[in-house]
């Protein structure tokens, strides 16, 4: 019975001794601690991030391009009088309405023209390069079969091959629509003044559009099937070219509409710019003359904006509409505009906008026939309503006869995604070489456009111009919000003429660098990251830095600590670049103990195992002699043997006032700058060993 109650005590014991050395808290030291972490950011170290800020007054810089005539005989083109179009590459395409190769020089010089690249340079500021592409009238003598004489610019198509027009030229004299391929081969497309009295059309002067199909369409400014209108050379097509459906096939002239097809023209007469076409393959253009105000202009009108319809079966008649007539308000002063010989561009809720080259309210301008408006036509809000006609801005509103806001526009406006408008006026501005304007849309619907010059042809060079003069031809923008063009004429080689560019203001801003830090954890010495900041755009003032770590390694402990100490904020008060220092504190391990944490879980602890030991051997000492046998013994040594690994076990963790210090490994640190609303942000890579 004895031994049985030795062996119970004995069992009771080791159970109460084994529950408190397995109880025993984990250490605490031990435990990951995780940082919490934000996304990764992209940013090399060093690499300039520009500050981005919602003020700037700095004005436009202008900056001639190329100036026409550079060759001897202007056999690089002369008198740009179309607009450019921009390829993916940033090279921009025109014509000339003179020169090029087969130029002679008569006439100042003779009739001919040219088609040109201006590509630019592979470093910014260098010098942009010119290529003749192609000189018209290389073909038929003095009849200029090719085409001669291009007033319009370019559309080019996903192969890279160019369209266009020529005023004069072709076979019949009448003009001609041509290709160029990539290759400078010169197609003549359709030669006009091809049927009887050109009721086929003649003279174009606009260029062309390109449906999704590949059919063109385009304007002739004259001929058609109302041969008695103006005097006997017609009032006008609306013409289309199809593609033939067979690979090398010919092309397909058709007449879309004939103007001059009501009494006294008040469907529109004389249309001499481009068309735009709706998702729906509605045809949308001006006319200088005609339209429903017959007294206008001695009786030619006012001018019109024209819709035509496709007919809902195919091979059906295109339907005409004069949307709205000028000279409907003032009278004979035309407040409302006269003679848009410019084109339209359509906005995503419908409205047409463009200018009139004359009237609007300043009746006194120009030989009293007014400065030339801006206007926007409304689509009715119900289906088969009237389209409401609405002035933007009157020309010639500012420095008197001199019209220091521009005046007569003749050319089409852009848009950009915020609805401001942008253009050109021939005459007027400061120089009174023409303007480059824009027109800013209102915060609030119904309220007052402004207009601002952004620029002013003639300031330069005298009465030479040779910054350019007389901007014909409207404008195209780039991603940038860089505006180029063409002038007709100035540029530094006697009235050539330029490609201009107009680069917008660069708003104040500052930019800021940085420099990677590597150290060892606990490192006093080049633990400093120098920070930069590069002022552009005329910006000054105090800008306030801040740190912040963005992206550590996984499950890193003691987070590097982050200051500009006085450093910050920063002052800038000119030009030139300035400093800041980002010191940056780590905490070197200690007690030899390593910054990789071990597991957590349950731990072993020491005093508790070790008193179960001497209780183990005291039981076994307790047992009586009698009972002792070799088993016993060798379950006694088996124990101490056990005892012994869980000491060591317990020994092995780490230690209750080690630190690992800051985990080695990679961190990237955000640094931004703060100036009001002008804000500019970089990283620097923190490496820790």
């Amino acid at each position: 019975m004895k031994i049985r109650i030795h062996r119970l005590c004995a069992l009771i014991l080791i159970s109460l001794l084994w529950l408190f050395a397995v109880a025993a808290p984990a250490n605490p030291q031990g435990q990951i601690n995780p940082i919490g972490r934000s996304p990764r950011l992209r940013g090399n170290t060093g690499k300039t991030h520009k500050a981005k800020t919602a003020d700037g007054a700095a004005s436009y810089e202008y900056g001639v391009l190329y100036n026409f005539c550079s060759d001897s005989g202007c056999k690089d083109g002369v008198s740009p009088e179309g607009g450019l179009i921009l390829d993916s590459a940033g090279n921009l395409y025109g014509t000339t309405n003179r020169g090029g190769a087969n130029s002679t020089g008569v006439l100042d010089p003779d009739p001919t023209g040219a088609v040109f690249k201006l590509a630019p340079p592979a470093q910014p500021g260098d010098t942009w390069t010119q290529t003749v592409l192609y000189s018209f009238c290389s073909g038929g003598g003095s009849i200029c079969t090719d085409g001669a004489m291009p007033s319009a610019g370019l559309i080019r198509d996903s192969a890279g091959n160019l369209y266009g027009t020529t005023n004069r030229g072709g076979a019949n004299k009448g003009g001609t629509v041509f290709k160029l391929d990539t290759a400078g081969q010169e197609t003549v497309l359709y030669s006009f003044c091809s049927e009887t009295n050109c009721t086929d059309g003649a003279d174009p002067d606009a260029g062309l559009i390109q449906d999704t199909a590949g059919n063109l369409y385009g304007v002739t400014d004259r001929g058609g099937a109302n041969t008695s209108a103006d005097g006997g050379v017609g009032g006008g097509t609306v013409f289309k070219l199809a593609i033939s459906a067979q690979p090398g096939g010919g092309w397909t002239e058709t007449v879309l509409y004939s103007f001059c097809s009501e009494s006294n023209c008040t469907d529109g007469d004389q249309p001499s710019a481009g068309l735009i076409q709706d998702a729906d393959g509605n045809l949308y253009g001006t006319t200088i003359y005609g339209g429903a105000n017959t007294s206008a202009n001695s009786g030619l009108g006012g001018g019109a904006v024209f819709e035509l319809a496709p007919p809902a079966q195919q091979g059906g008649v295109w339907t005409e509409t004069a949307l709205y007539s000028f000279c409907s308000v003032g009278g004979s002063n035309c407040t409302d505009g006269d003679q848009p010989a410019a084109g339209l561009i359509l906005d995503a809720a419908g409205n047409l906008y463009g200018t009139t080259y004359v009237g609007g309210a300043n009746t006194s301008a120009n030989d009293l026939i007014g400065g030339g408006t801006a206007f926007k036509v409304a689509p009715p809000a119900q289906q088969g309503g009237a389209w409401t006609e609405m002035v933007l801005y009157s020309f010639c509103s500012v420095g008197g006869s001199s019209c220091t806001d521009g005046t007569l526009p003749s050319a089409s406006l852009i848009q950009d995604s915020a609805g401001n408008l942008y253009g050109t006026t021939t005459q007027g501005g400061t120089g009174s070489g023409g303007t480059v304007f824009e027109l800013a849309a209102p915060a609030q619907q119904g309220g007052t456009w402004t207009e601002t010059m952004l620029y002013s042809f003639c300031s330069a060079g005298g009465s030479v111009c040779t910054d350019g003069g007389i901007p014909s031809a409207g404008l195209i923008r780039d991603a940038a919000g860089n505006l180029y063009g063409t002038t007709s004429a100035g540029g530094a080689n006697s009235n050539g003429g330029t490609v201009f560019e107009l680069a917008p203001p660069i708003p104040p801003s500052f930019a800021v660098t940085t420099t990677a830090v590597t150290i060892n954890a606990g490192a006093t010495s080049g633990n400093t990251s120098t920070i930069t900041l590069t002022p552009s755009g005329g910006f000054t003032g105090n800008v306030t830095l801040t740190a912040a770590i963005t992206s550590t390694p996984t499950g890193a402990q003691n987070p590097p600590t982050l200051s500009f100490g006085a450093t910050s904020p920063v002052s800038i008060t000119g030009t030139s670049a300035v400093t800041a220092t980002l010191t940056i504190t780590t905490t070197a391990p200690t007690s030899g103990a390593l910054a990789y944490p071990a597991r957590p879980g349950v731990r072993w602890y020491a005093g508790g195992t070790t008193l179960a030991f001497g209780l183990l051997l005291g039981i076994g000492i307790y047992i009586p002699a009698r009972r002792r046998s070799w088993r016993m013994w060798l379950g006694l040594v088996l124990l101490v043997i056990l005892a012994g690994g869980l000491l060591s076990c317990s020994s092995s963790s780490s230690g209750g006032t080690s630190n690992p210090g800051t985990t080695p490994g990679v961190y990237t640190v955000t640094v931004t700058g703060t100036s009001g609303s002008t804000t500019a942000t970089n990283t620097v890579t923190l490496t820790v060993f």
